[in-house]
């Protein structure tokens, strides 16, 4: 009887510890994230933005050690996208027919001890001009020590003084250690996922568009997905009415054929009435509205 006891006792503890260590694995096979690089011009009442779908996909082996492959896909508009000068435009135009384009596998990582590793140039991934490893998230969390953060312009890493560590729920109910703005209403890094909402996206740097012509701009993540559970989804609409203020939509307001936009930047069929608009944000004349 005390055999059998000890022998239950071992399989318990031996599927904890495989629990904990599959739980240690951040960036499994099949891990999903979708960033991107946005900005509205008001004067224009145009969006445009880089949107990014990242998956885990095979593995590669590069100096004697195994990285997990990125591979990255962009959305591109179904027609080519010009400035008022007549010069192509770089970027997805929320107003336009899209599809996905693949970029390949683009950059790789791996992990090791609660740390992870990035391979390639911080711009290009594999392709770039000086691709390399670099440790891009120290996982092990204690007050006082030093983690890199993100790729500046440069491609330097960039690197933060832990000094409060707090705690958020994501979409998945589970509750993250995380480092937060100084105001603790952003979240800046989130321990096994990365970092959610600052410049340097959750791996490679995000090129900046000319943020000082527009009146809303950001570069997130907008999902995490891991094992097939969606861990964090950005609540946008939030942050667009937190940020720039909306104005709610008076039963009184006349009628206008003007250009009305969804806050995804998508617009309304022309000539619909206001009135009959489905609940949510929207844009007109350059100002955001609530339909209740």
């Amino acid at each position: 009887m005390k055999r059998c006891s000890s022998i239950a006792i071992a399989i318990f503890f031996a599927a904890q510890l495989s629990a904990q260590e599959d739980a240690a694995i951040f960036f499994p096979e099949g891990t999903v994230w979708e960033e991107e690089r946005h900005c509205y011009f008001e004067n224009e009442h145009r969006f445009m933005s880089s949107y990014y779908r990242n998956t885990v996909e095979g593995d590669t082996t590069i100096n004697g050690k195994t990285y997990k492959n990125v591979l990255v896909e962009m959305r591109t508009c179904d027609d080519p996208l010009y400035d008022d000068d007549g010069n192509p435009v770089i970027g997805w135009d929320r107003e336009s027919a899209w599809h996905w384009v693949t970029m390949g596998h683009y950059y790789g990582i791996r992990e090791e001890e609660n740390k992870v590793y990035y391979f390639g140039d911080y711009l290009f991934g594999y392709n770039g001009v000086n691709p390399e490893e670099h440790l891009i998230y120290d996982f092990e969390w204690v007050t006082g020590k030093e983690i890199p953060v993100y790729f500046n312009t440069n491609g330097e890493m960039q690197y933060k003084v832990i000094t409060d560590i707090d705690h958020k729920e994501l979409t998945d109910g589970d509750t993250y250690d995380c480092l937060c703005s100084s105001d603790g209403s952003d979240l800046l890094q989130v321990r096994g996922v990365g970092n959610l909402s600052n410049r340097g996206g959750l791996f490679r740097y995000m090129l900046d568009f000319p943020w000082d012509a527009s009146t809303l701009r950001y570069r997130r993540v907008l999902s995490f997905m891991r094992n097939g559970e969606l861990v964090y989804q950005w609540d946008r609409d939030s942050y667009l009415e937190e940020r720039l203020g909306v104005s709610t939509l008076r039963k009184e307001a006349p009628v206008e054929d003007e250009a009305v936009f969804m806050c995804d930047g998508r617009r309304v069929s022309p000539g619909t009435d206001i009135h009959r608009l489905h609940k949510g944000i929207y844009v007109r004349k350059g100002r955001l509205f609530v339909v209740k």
